[in-house]
């Protein structure tokens, strides 16, 4: 069906036509307005105070035939059809042939200029006029390909109107298993990217009688069916592969490399799923992998497209020879063009163990790059790369998407293979612990630009398919390129499980108090793994639970106590390591820890390990009880399962870490202020601590504020990309403050301004209010270049900021006083005692919507006190949801710096208060009183910078984030932190229509992303709860063991393949929708 054929075949009146080239436009009858298809726009783009004539307006009453305007004219005349056309009259047409970019219809001029500035751009000076607000907020994206534009549409515009595709006919495609290179013309695998899809469009448009494949499983499966009907004179294939044992010609070649460096005879066979759908499990040997990797690195060499690698094996399956061997393959005997592999890895220690064990065999061509090195010996490093003199690099996320230009790293070498080791970090860990994982997709993209190489990614499990997918998530994340996958047995049939159900009679006999009857059954699990000398891991959810168990444990049994290691993520890593080292060797045989011991380590003969309560998602269940039998021999998990209790902890800490819509909407409404305040600028760089106030502190939360506040930007960011294809402001990772504010006396001042030091100062300001006069700027960063290159400018920072002992004796930095400064906007307020008036009346408010939870006793939803503030008249509806949010998080962070238990988070996310709530609300007025009478200030009409000494009690600057947090919240203030210890982060803006959209209707606002992550947290409990019911049978409990054990398995095995049972997912919805 055609354009013209769909029109007159619909109900309605008028269409708007969304996507469609100037020709498909002009060659499609009853356009409505009397305005040129190409430039008809001009005078309504670069003049947005211009407003359509009412001869315009007259054309759509002056027909009675069916007629169509262009989206772009929809966008000029919005209003007046909003106001004058029934929305059953009008359907916005898709030309779906696209997805997410369309063709550019050049309805106006500079089109190449508003791509150059506002998409392609780095300038970091860049401000936004009017006209390119109106040009950003018609398109979220311009992107230019092969010299020819595209756009992605505003969808906001149009939501609640009717909305079709032109196309909707499908073609049934033949499936293959097997396919050569000589078997197709076109091979299409690239998720869902709009990019990709226009050069296929493209690609299929300008030839003829060609065979197009598409690997499956893909997410564009649907799309491709569609454009084979569309384009019916090629021939479309589906793609399913398979994994087949094969003949490896090179096998002799890599053995000779693996005897020479590692000393073995023969390479390893792993069990690999042939078939995922089948479940036939095929043995393939290492060598077979890594020839695949061989084979990718030299197509690309060649410079064609290699295909990426997708690889799951358990720790100890050798997987680090796997991408090892082919580096040292592909360079053996080359004395020029070699190619460089770089490794990335979440852990400092784990990169380090890799590069030492690499040289012990005699391989020194590999070293590792991450914070903790010196610029001397990265710059030696740096010069090794260039030389040729290091092949395998192994470097952090972090590091490597903060060095910016790859290129001053390397110099002129080219990568031949980029590894991501542990890629679940990109799902799961990169998502909750290690933020900076989510930029690494981009930054691959970046790369390849320049490069061409495969990615080959590992990890020890991950799902396939089903709403848990993390092999999709990845594949999107990491923009893997037709992935071959090799996707490792899941069953782990040595590991036996014992699920002890702790029955009403055990529970009686230590009065139903849950946490005794753990402490009695564990302690007791302990003493007689220690008679036995079975080496066992025990996992507890929290720090706080570690602590409470160890205190019991002393206090019960001294002597078992002392055969018992600590670790978890806040002990020093001189008593991690020393701990890690005593459970290892055996000295202490038992250990309790969090799941900071987990990712690369590998201890082959843990016997068992138990788990106190669950803390994670059942992907890290499986991936703690994994810690056992490495050595193949049987090893035992256990649990003492109390039902419902278990899961409190698990419950409690989500309550208190997760990012919660509210504080979403807290961190858009934030970056719309300091974007309106920067005079529209559209590259800022913010620091983190400014949303301190947004995010709770609890003790128990140890998550800190710069992975938050990334976690909170790229939520909104990637649910914004998802939903409409350009988010309203894209997040980088900023760096250390490489200037510092100064306190100055008179004495201070002069030597500043006259030492032989001085070109490290600049003079600010004069301040008022404080024995401090004025206020310098130190440049730290050039500071730390010419006197201390010995140590990374991060391990600087931190001991400026901890003044050890040589910063005490340094002869500049001994004099520091170490300033933050608050740049403080009061709105509407002509001083600070009429804000000051304003912010009590607010706190009164907020004490009276409180007082009645308080009085009762009840627990509360944020829901529950948005309706309170209404009542109280201190918000209308519209607002009341986010201030509910930040009045929760206001009273959980006082409380908690007050070590007081004024407010409980419960486990369902709700809430209740003390009858001393008011005393947490009271610091709030205490808190602004100090400010502005006991605070270093400098006063220039309604806006005022205080100046706060960096060394003074850190509760002091945590109580003013909040404060200043809580009156911006309630548009008393505008304020912007400058000069903390956490870096920055870089924001471009885009299109604030977006952000405005979103907090002018919070009610509506939904963040995909976020109901997701609440839809796993309810399904992974359901799943634990079913998992830890199954029927145990058996005669005896040797045998009841065995048979829970093979059905655990089992449904494991259903679930990574994406299979959830029944009874789980009616569970879920029920939790999820109360039906």
């Amino acid at each position: 069906m055609n354009l013209n054929e769909l029109i007159n075949d619909r109900q309605e009146k008028f269409f708007v036509l969304v996507g469609f080239t100037s020709d498909e436009l002009t060659n499609t009858p009853n356009k409505l307005l009397n305005l040129s298809i190409i430039d008809g726009m001009n005078e309504y783009i670069y003049d947005p105070s211009k407003k359509p004539s009412p001869e315009l307006f007259g054309e759509f009453f002056s027909t009675n035939s069916k007629s169509w305007i262009t989206y772009e004219e929809f966008f000029i005349l919005k209003g007046f059809i909003e106001t004058a056309i029934s929305k059953d009259d009008i359907v916005f047409v898709y030309n779906n042939k696209y997805l997410g970019l369309y063709p550019f219809n050049y309805s106006f001029e500079g089109i190449d200029e508003f791509y150059e500035k506002l998409f392609s751009s780095n300038s970091f000076d860049t401000k936004t006029s009017d006209i390119e607000e109106t040009v950003t907020e018609l398109y979220t994206n311009i992107k230019k390909i092969n010299d020819n534009y595209y756009v992605a549409i505003n969808q906001q515009l149009f939501e609640n109107y009717n909305v079709i595709d032109l196309y909707t006919s499908k073609r049934d495609l033949e499936l293959l298993k097997e396919i050569s290179h000589d078997d197709y013309d076109y091979s299409f695998d690239a998720n869902k990217d709009p990019e990709a899809i226009v050069n296929l469009v493209n690609y299929l448009q300008a030839t003829d009688n060609k065979v197009i494949v598409l690997t499956l499983p893909s997410e564009v499966k649907n799309h491709f069916s569609l454009l084979a009907n569309i384009y019916n004179s090629h021939k479309f294939i589906y793609y399913q592969p398979h994994v087949k044992q094969r003949i490896v010609a090179r096998e002799n070649q890599y053995l000779e490399i693996l005897n020479k460096y590692w000393g073995y005879n023969s390479f390893r066979e792993l069990d690999i799923y042939e078939d995922i759908h089948t479940r036939k499990l095929t043995k393939i040997s290492q060598a077979q992998i890594i020839d695949e990797i061989v084979e990718q690195m030299k197509i690309a060499n060649n410079k064609e497209t290699p295909k990426d690698i997708f690889i799951t094996s358990s720790t100890g399956a050798g997987k680090s020879i796997m991408f090892q061997l082919p580096s040292l393959y592909i360079n053996n005997n080359k004395t020029t063009n070699k190619k460089l592999t770089i490794v990335i890895s979440p852990l400092i220690g784990l990169m380090n163990d890799q590069v030492e064990n690499l040289n012990k065999m005699n391989v020194k061509n590999a070293k590792t790059i991450n914070s903790g090195i010196s610029p001397t010996e990265k710059a030696n490093i740096a010069q090794d790369i260039k030389e040729g003199k290091i092949d395998i690099l192994y470097v952090s996320i972090e590091t490597l998407i903060n060095k910016g230009d790859i290129q001053t790293l390397i110099g002129e070498r080219e990568i031949g293979l980029f590894v991501v080791d542990e890629a679940h970090t990109v799902t799961t860990w990169g998502r909750t612990f290690r933020v900076d994982y989510w930029f690494m997709g981009s930054y691959i993209n970046k790369l390849r630009k320049n490069y061409n190489f495969p990615v080959v990614t590992f990890t020890a499990t991950a799902i396939v398919g089903g709403p848990e997918d993390m092999y999709t998530e990845i594949k999107r994340s990491l923009n893997l390129v037709s992935p071959i996958r090799y996707i490792g047995s899941i069953k782990k049939e040595n590991v036996f499980l014992n699920i002890n159900t702790i029955d009403d009679q055990t529970k009686k006999k230590y009065g139903n108090d849950a946490k005794q009857i753990k402490d009695k059954l564990l302690i007791s699990r302990i003493e007689k793994n220690i008679k036995n000398k079975k080496k066992t891991l025990i996992y507890f959810p929290t720090v706080v639970s570690i602590n409470q168990f160890k205190n019991t444990l002393e206090a019960y049994n001294p002597k078992a106590y002392e055969n018992v290691a600590i670790y978890h993520g806040q002990l020093s890593s001189e008593d991690k390591n020393i701990n890690f080292r005593n459970f290892k060797s055996g000295e202490q045989p038992i250990i309790l820890a969090t799941k900071a011991f987990g990712m690369g380590i590998d201890i082959p003969d843990i016997e068992e390990v138990y788990h106190y309560a669950i803390s994670g998602n059942v992907l890290d269940y499986i991936q703690e009880i994994g810690r056992v039998a490495r050595k193949k021999e049987r090893g035992m998990a256990r649990l003492d399962y109390i039902p419902n209790k278990d899961f409190n902890d698990f419950k409690r800490l989500r309550a208190l870490s997760s990012i919660k819509k509210g504080q979403l909407l807290s961190v858009m409404d934030k970056i719309k202020s300091i974007y309106k305040e920067s005079g529209n600028k559209r590259y800022l760089t913010i620091n983190v601590e400014s949303f301190n106030y947004i995010f709770n502190n609890d003790f128990e939360d140890t998550d800190d504020i710069e992975n938050k506040v990334k976690l909170a930007l790229l939520t909104i960011e990637n649910d914004f990309k998802q939903k409409m294809n350009y988010p309203p402001f894209v997040t980088r990772p900023g760096s250390l403050n490489s200037k510092d504010y100064l306190l100055a006396t008179e004495a201070n001042k002069n030597y500043f301004e006259t030492s032989k030091y001085s070109r490290y100062f600049r003079f600010v300001e004069e301040i008022k209010n404080s024995h401090y006069k004025y206020i310098f700027i130190f440049d730290t960063e050039k500071y730390w270049q010419d006197h201390y290159q010995t140590i990374s400018f991060p391990q600087f920072k931190f001991k400026v900021g901890q003044a050890s002992d040589e910063i005490k004796y340094d002869p500049v930095l001994n004099k520091l006083n170490f300033s933050l400064s608050y740049i403080v906007n009061f709105t509407g307020f002509s001083n600070e005692e009429e804000l000051q008036t304003n912010l009590n009346n607010i706190i009164r408010k907020v004490e009276d919507a409180l007082r009645e939870f308080a009085s009762k006793q009840c627990y509360f939803t944020e829901r529950d006190l948005s309706q309170k503030l209404m009542n109280v008249q201190l918000s209308n509806k519209r607002e009341s949801y986010r201030l509910s949010s930040l009045i929760i998080n206001t009273l959980i962070q006082i409380n908690s710096l007050l070590g007081l238990r004024d407010i409980e988070v419960a486990t369902n996310e709700t809430y209740k208060i003390s009858n001393n709530y008011e005393d947490l609300l009271s610091k709030l007025k205490e808190t602004f009183s100090n400010l502005i009478n006991k605070t270093g200030k400098c006063v220039e009409g309604n806006i005022v910078r205080y100046y706060i000494f960096k060394n003074s009690n850190k509760e002091k600057i945590d109580h003013i984030n909040i404060l200043l947090g809580f009156a911006e919240g309630f548009g008393l203030i505008d304020f912007e932190m400058k000069g903390g210890a956490t870096p920055s982060v870089g924001i471009r803006m885009n299109a604030i229509s977006q952000l405005d959209k979103a907090l002018s209707n919070p009610g509506k606002y939904r963040n995909t992303l976020l109901e997701n992550q609440y839809k796993s947290f309810i399904r992974n409990i359901e799943m634990f709860k079913y998992l830890f019911t199954l029927p145990s049978v058996g005669e005896n409990p040797s045998e009841k063991i065995t048979n829970y054990t093979k059905q655990f398995w089992s449904t494991i095995e259903d679930y990574f393949f994406g299979i959830i049972p029944s009874k789980v997912e009616k569970e879920v919805i029920q939790k999820l929708y109360n039906r």
